[in-house]
This record gives structure tokens, C-alpha cells and sequence, in this order.
């Protein structure tokens, strides 16, 4: 056999084999699961041509936890009055795909709510108010934390995500955050 012939039969040879499917389906993460197993109940809803939010409240789901299910409750009020739906003592964020961030609570007899067009600030007044969003959203949110119930918590399908506060430990610093970020979006604005 020619040496480039030779070449080229194992150069095709490895494109079919690099292209077809995995020779050791138990190395997959999914192994043992059909595919129906690897959907979200909304994208089976969409499948079946039911709107998404419909079976996102279909009662043969996985139990939520209450604080989960509040924070799927504001996450679908954010484009409304959402902090009137908090519980007193509780705080709420989210953080949309569109640059937005929402952030509200019902924290010491006070009841408020902000919406931030995050890539219209200042950089250096962003950041400070980005990160105390950001630890507020991963406050007790490990798997196994043990104050992991005092937090809930909603994923979006555009990449969002909104996350229901209950301590005092996580709730300050957001509202601190948004008390030094306030007077200077007033400033910018005049």
C-alpha cells in the first residue's frame, strides 16, 4: 500500500471514530438515564406544547422547599411591585441575562425595591454593589449547608437567577451595598 494512501485511509478512519458515538456510554454522567430522564419538567411542557409556567406548578414535581418556591414566586413578580409579596425580615435579588438587577426587601418595618441597569453605572460604583449582590446569591447556597432551608432560590431558563434571603447576615450587606450605590446613581443622573 502507498504511504499516502495509507494516510489518508487512517486519516478518515480517525474522523469517523472522533465523530461517532462514545465506544464507553459509563463514563457518561447520564449513564443508566434515558434521555426523557435528562429533561426539565418545562422543557417536557414545551414538548407536549403546554406553557412552561404551568408545569413548573404540576403537582407530581420534586417538593420544593417553601423558601425555593417563594423565590420562584418573586422571580415571576420582578417586573412588578415583587417586594410587597416579601415576608417581613426577608430580602430578595435577582440577576438577569438583560444586565438588570433587582433587589428588594421587607427588612425592619421598611418595604423596597430597586431596579439597576447595571452596565449604565460607573465601573468603580458597580463593582462594590455587583459583589454584595453576588455573596448575597451564594449565601448558604452549597448543597449540604447547613442553613441551606433559610435560603431559596430560582433558576431562570435565560440565565437568571433570583435567590430569597431570611438572615440577618446576608440581608445587610446587600442593603448597605445598595445605600452607598443610591446617592451616586442620583448624582449621575442629574
Amino acid at each position: 500500500m502507498n504511504p499516502l494512501r495509507f494516510l489518508s485511509v487512517s486519516a478518515l478512519a480517525l474522523m469517523i471514530v472522533a465523530c461517532g458515538e462514545p465506544q464507553e456510554p459509563d463514563l457518561s454522567p447520564y449513564a443508566g438515564q434515558s434521555d426523557a430522564a435528562t429533561q426539565t419538567d418545562s422543557d417536557l411542557a414545551e414538548e407536549a406544547g403546554e406553557d412552561a409556567s404551568e408545569a413548573e406548578t404540576d403537582d407530581d414535581e420534586v417538593e420544593l422547599r417553601p423558601t425555593d418556591q417563594k423565590a420562584r414566586e418573586l422571580c415571576n413578580a420582578v417586573e412588578g411591585d415583587f417586594a410587597e409579596r416579601l415576608d417581613p425580615g426577608t430580602a430578595f435579588a435577582a440577576r438577569g441575562g438583560d444586565g438588570r438587577v433587582f433587589v428588594g426587601w421587607n427588612y425592619d418595618g421598611a418595604v423596597e425595591q430597586h431596579v439597576v441597569f447595571t452596565p449604565d453605572v460607573d465601573v468603580d460604583a458597580r463593582l462594590p454593589f455587583d459583589l454584595a449582590v453576588g455573596d448575597f446569591q451564594r449565601w448558604n447556597m452549597e448543597r449540604d449547608a447547613p442553613n441551606r432551608d433559610l435560603t431559596g432560590a430560582d433558576r431562570r431558563r435565560d440565565g437568571g437567577l433570583c435567590v430569597l434571603q431570611t438572615e440577618r447576615d446576608a440581608i445587610d450587606p446587600l442593603i448597605s451595598a445598595w445605600r452607598t450605590l443610591a446617592p451616586q446613581l442620583e448624582d449621575a443622573s442629574e
